[in-house]
């Protein structure tokens, strides 16, 4: 896994279901961040 984004993890999402619904939530807002840009 990516070290950054490793750091701003708090250790209870490290479950994988806490952990898979902050990765959709990530990626939402980099998907969003990416249409912002352009």
């Amino acid at each position: 896994m990516n070290k950054r984004i490793k750091k701003h993890l708090p250790c209870s999402l490290y479950d994988f279901k806490g952990l898979e619904r902050w990765l959709d939530l990530y990626a939402d807002i980099l998907v969003e961040s990416e249409r912002r840009r352009t």
